[in-house]
């Protein structure tokens, strides 16, 4: 029988640290779709936890709602941008680009975009 009491691994870290240090995001703000429920939602907790303003994107008005509540509840500056992200004139080109200049990234799909030759974390 193969011994597992020590895999070679280090302890994992605490429940709820994060792998940046607090404050990483001071002064941004960051363009999230669908952070009002899922993957999105936690994306948007964790950026506003390290100091980023959110900018939280959705068709859905209760998306929008249930996002900047949960980003409120941690301290964060919340604004919303009802809009269809498949539109990318309607995000990067038009009324949500140029209500929120200072937009740092995207979440709409797992991978990575730019947004304005800015580099966007897409979940």
């Amino acid at each position: 029988m193969t011994d597992l009491s020590d895999p070679g691994l280090p302890a994992p870290p605490p429940l709820g640290a994060s792998a940046l240090p607090a404050g990483t995001f001071d002064g941004e703000a960051v363009f999230i779709t669908g952070a009002g429920t899922g993957l999105g939602k936690a994306i948007a907790i964790e950026f506003a936890r390290l100091g980023a303003s959110i900018v939280v994107a959705s068709r859905k008005p209760e998306h929008l709602d249930a996002g900047a509540a949960a980003i409120r509840e941690v301290g964060a500056d919340v604004i919303t941008a009802q809009c269809d992200i498949r539109d990318a004139e309607e995000v990067a080109g038009g009324r949500v680009r140029q209500r929120h200049p200072a937009l740092r990234g995207d979440d709409e799909d797992a991978g990575l975009d730019r947004l304005d030759d800015r580099p966007v974390a897409l979940a």
